[in-house]
């Protein structure tokens, strides 16, 4: 017959290396110390640190009334107790406590054909320290991950300067670390109306007031509620306050987006299946998620600020680097109307399109270097003046290509004046080898040309510069793109006069 000194619980410390879940070690564990104390079958119940709920792993018919009589007899025990409950092949039936610090962690069930209580004492506090132990192990694991999904959700906002894609990283991940059955982010705007994000990331308006509502109070009251029964609770508002979709919604946090003392949104997160149950250190990270939204939202908002600063500033250049020429005043708004107008039919994303606006207008950056005679010389230029005017866009390219922000832009620049057969400049790149939104600029850039007035020449009509652009195609230009333009145009700015300067340029659609 075996004795407590006889079996081992290093077995049970050993399974702390473990990923598995609590349930699934506890299960392994009471198989392992039926083959190690022989005659004997254990069983385990935890509680559950949520709920208060006591779970056994065996929960069978077999083990029903046991695990019964063990709660009843065991409240405000100490120590093992003998249950009168027992099975053929086991004399006793012996019950204890588990406990860590004098807190109640679960109860230890063995059935044995010895009354050997300081084994099952022995057992209770190894179990006591692994089930802490795991808890502990799981609680610092969640905590990682979740603050690392904050950190990656930050910098991919950073990166794309876009809160949705913060909400629909966060929306996906915190609903299982939260125990969370619905996760919102509500938003007011300046004129007082609302917005919310969805679980998808995905923006929505909000028709209606969040005022009488629970996520309406704490926008006002910019403090957060933690509510366990949203029944008991007069100011619950099942449209704005169940962002689950659930009937049966119970649990509410909400949690204010404060930037610089004002309440901009509410972050709520609702639960409602008994194990949906909210803790005190759920309502902490949701105060952490929700000064990570504000912070991207406060970034956000300070960055289109910023964009548009730089917008006007790139404009005014290109305004500048216009002027130095009075015959192609207004050239590179223009040559970036036309750019977007084909960009947009191609369907370029919106990256795509931001970089084409910012490349067409700053595609003739390099003139600032050419001397102003050679810009409005009426006389055929000499050859080394043509040779000057061709440097323009490597010095651009020279002018952007230490600032890290306009990398994107610099092929669009430089080889606008490339041509599709190759006979073009700096580089003579042909067809493909030639960047897409530089072919882009050239048909607008060289459209543009042919309907302004030059001192050199008069201004060609839409009907003429369309028929060269249709000519030109295959040679000069991507057919593919130049087709495309012609079709837009005639959409859009086509007037229908034989001759003359086309309407776009006096039609204040320019952007």
């Amino acid at each position: 017959m075996f004795n407590a000194k006889d079996i081992s619980t290093e077995f049970i410390y050993r399974c702390l290396d473990s990923d598995k879940s609590t349930s699934e070690l506890l299960e392994f564990i009471t198989a392992q110390l039926s083959k190690k104390a022989k005659n004997t079958l254990w069983n385990v119940g935890v509680i559950n640190e949520n709920s208060g709920r006591l779970n056994f792993i065996k929960e069978d018919k077999f083990f029903f009334k046991l695990n019964t009589e063990a709660k009843n007899l065991l409240k405000d025990k100490d120590s093992p107790q003998i249950l009168k409950q027992k099975y053929s092949g086991y004399k006793y039936s012996i019950a204890a406590p588990i406990k860590y610090k004098k807190q109640d962690v679960g109860i230890v069930i063995c059935l044995t054909s010895k009354k050997n209580t300081n084994l099952v004492k022995k057992i209770t506090r190894a179990l006591a320290h692994f089930i802490k132990q795991h808890r502990l192990k799981k609680k610092l694991l969640e905590d990682a991950m979740l603050m690392n999904i904050i950190i990656n959700a930050n910098q991919g906002t950073s990166t794309d300067k876009n809160t949705s894609s913060l909400i629909k990283i966060l929306s996906v991940q915190l609903k299982k670390f939260l125990k969370a059955s619905g996760l919102r982010v509500y938003m007011k705007t300046k004129d007082g109306s609302s917005y919310f994000y969805d679980r998808k990331g995905n923006r929505q308006i909000f028709e209606g007031t969040l005022s009488g509502s629970i996520t309406g109070m704490v926008l006002q009251s910019k403090r957060p509620r933690m509510v366990h029964d949203v029944s008991a609770e007069e100011s619950y508002n099942k449209n704005i306050d169940d962002v689950s979709g659930s009937s049966d919604i119970k649990r509410i946090i909400a949690v204010p987006l404060v930037v610089s003392g004002e309440a901009v949104g509410v972050l709520v997160v609702s639960g409602g299946t008994d194990r949906e149950v909210f803790v005190g250190s759920d309502l902490v990270w949701a105060k952490n998620i929700a000064g990570q939204i504000a912070a991207a939202y406060e970034r956000l908002k300070l960055y289109k600020d910023i964009h548009k600063l730089f917008i006007s500033a790139v404009e005014a250049f290109a305004a500048a680097i216009d002027g130095k020429d009075p015959y192609t005043h207004g050239h590179s708004r223009r040559v970036t109307l036309y750019s977007m107008l084909l960009g947009k039919a191609l369907e370029l994303d919106k990256q795509q399109l931001e970089y084409l606006r910012l490349s067409a207008l700053l595609h003739d950056i390099g003139k600032i270097a050419v001397p102003g005679y050679i810009l409005t010389k009426e006389e055929k230029l000499t050859d080394q003046e043509c040779g000057r005017l061709k440097e323009h866009p490597q010095r651009g390219v020279n002018i952007l290509k230490h600032i890290k922000e306009f990398g994107p832009l610099l092929g669009g620049i430089k080889h606008h004046h490339e041509r599709w057969d190759g006979d073009g400049y700096p580089d003579g790149l042909k067809k493909d080898k030639i960047p897409y939104l530089a072919r882009i600029i050239t048909v607008a850039d060289a459209f543009d040309a042919m309907v302004s007035q030059r001192v050199y020449r008069k201004a060609l009509s839409e009907d003429e510069a369309l028929k060269e652009l249709e000519e030109c195609s295959g040679t000069h230009f991507d057919g593919e793109l130049a087709s495309k333009f012609i079709d837009e145009y005639k959409k859009k700015f086509y007037s229908g006069k034989s001759s003359g300067k086309f309407s776009a340029k006096s039609s204040g659609k320019e952007s």
